[in-house]
């Protein structure tokens, strides 16, 4: 028997779905950007509601920092990930007016699969492992971002 959290999840990921696909026949592009984005934040609400589900199920409470070592590997991945961003952002960029840097792109490919490496983790070290922090879920965030800005680059070719 499923839980009415399981349900809501599974209600919202079917909805996230269904919402990218509607992307690819809606028009204008704005619209179709407008339900891109609609779709994300309904797939984020969905990953929230699976992971109360998951505590309520197990009977936990949730916990701050990891409990896992998994957990502890998703938070690592993702604070490297973002210091990469921020580091890129304002020190190894191309443009700079003194001299070339480093390419962009050598820097924010590894940090948008640094990032969405964390967020694999975060989700098999809650799911699988039975991690319970509150840290560990909140790199998926920053890895569902990647996702979709991402997927957005391509679906939205400037």
């Amino acid at each position: 028997m499923r839980s009415k959290l399981n349900l809501a999840a599974l209600g919202a990921g079917v909805l996230a779905v269904v919402m990218l696909l509607a992307v690819l026949v809606v028009r204008p592009m704005e619209a179709a950007a407008g339900v891109y984005t609609a779709a994300f934040f309904v797939g984020l609400g969905g990953v929230a509601l699976a992971a109360a589900d998951s505590l309520h199920e197990r009977h936990q409470r949730l916990a701050f920092l990891p409990q896992t070592r998994l957990g502890w590997w998703s938070l690592a991945v993702a604070v490297v990930s973002l210091v990469l961003f921020v580091v890129g952002a304002f020190v190894l960029t191309s443009n700079r007016p003194e001299g070339p840097g480093v390419p962009m792109f050598l820097v924010r490919v590894p940090a948008f699969g640094g990032l969405i490496a964390a967020g694999i983790i975060a989700v098999v070290a809650w799911f699988r492992r039975q991690e319970r922090s509150l840290l560990v879920l909140l790199t998926v965030l920053p890895s569902l971002f990647a996702v979709y800005f991402v997927m957005g680059e391509f679906v939205f070719p400037h």
